[in-house]
């Protein structure tokens, strides 16, 4: 029979194969991608992004086990889970106090593991490490990997960056280039971004471009059908964040608000439309009027 320290050895040999065979597999197919691996920002920054993303998952990893194992438990006693959507830039920064309250129970239970495992042979806790580590640590952890300024820093030093970054698709420079010098409304604007992809023909044709356009039963096209129309007459302050965001997956429905919102008469828009439709047209009649000046000076 094995010991039980080389049965040990060999269990971490296992699992530190199952974590980094697949990165070393990819470091190995990028040998011969000169071109993508110039676009990941070359060995130095591969590196390093394999330490932070390896360390990050390595903590994260226990957390995330019991939100699993919960959901599915939840799942199996028929109880619905609420998945919510992301909140993205500055409006969705960490809060410290929600931090507190969503991890309060995981941090009570590394730091009484820990004891327990110590007290028990601290071996153990040694061995049990990095998984303590990650219930103990898990308010600043999720704090810090949901505050946009460490995200921001990492990009600045061109780690974990993707291929899309630093080569993004001509397309979207153009789009970006283009809301830069002729921004639809004004940047304040509640639900800009919704705005601009179904007012701007332009953005709405990238949009477009992003989506797949996908035959929907019945019952979920009269569904979008009515959001659609309660969009345009009352406005997006009618509608639910959730459904604003069904409305932006769908290209069908991306598509028919962009030729209604142009083809509808004003009065029967919502206030909010017709407010948006107004800038919209008097901006780019005074980007038209400075453009032609400039060429008739030029």
């Amino acid at each position: 029979t094995w010991r039980v320290d080389t049965q040990a050895w060999f269990l971490l040999t296992l699992t530190l194969g199952l974590l980094f065979l697949p990165k070393i597999l990819a470091a190995l197919d990028l040998l011969f991608l000169p071109a993508e691996r110039a676009a990941f920002g070359g060995w130095g920054r591969i590196g390093a992004g394999i330490v932070v993303e390896t360390i990050l998952f390595t903590l994260l990893a226990p957390v995330l086990m019991l939100f699993h194992t919960k959901f599915l438990i939840l799942t199996l006693c028929r109880i619905s889970v609420d998945w919510k959507s992301q909140r993205r830039g500055r409006a969705g920064e960490s809060d410290w106090g929600e931090c507190l309250r969503v991890h309060a129970g995981h941090t009570v239970l590394g730091v009484t593991w820990a004891a327990l495992a110590w007290w028990i042979d601290p071996v153990l806790a040694a061995w049990m490490s990095p998984i303590l580590a990650g219930f103990i640590l898990s308010i600043p952890l999720s704090y810090f990997t949901g505050a946009l300024g460490p995200g921001l820093a990492l990009k600045r030093a061109g780690i974990l960056q993707t291929p899309e970054e630093t080569h993004p698709w001509p397309g979207l420079v153009s789009l970006g280039e283009r809301l830069t010098r002729h921004p639809p409304a004004p940047e304040g604007t509640a639900d800009a971004g919704l705005l601009r992809a179904v007012l701007d023909p332009y953005v709405n044709s990238v949009h477009l471009s992003l989506l797949r356009m996908k035959r929907l039963p019945a019952a979920s096209a009269e569904r979008f059908a009515g959001l659609r129309e309660k969009l345009l007459r009352e406005g997006p302050r009618a509608l639910e964040p959730r459904d604003k965001l069904s409305l932006l997956r769908d290209a069908q429905s991306m598509q028919l608000l962009h030729r209604e919102i142009w083809s509808t008469p004003a009065r029967e828009l919502a206030a909010w439309w017709q407010n948006a439709l107004a800038q919209y047209t008097a901006h780019h009649e005074d980007g038209f009027e400075s453009d032609s000046l400039g060429q008739a000076a030029g």
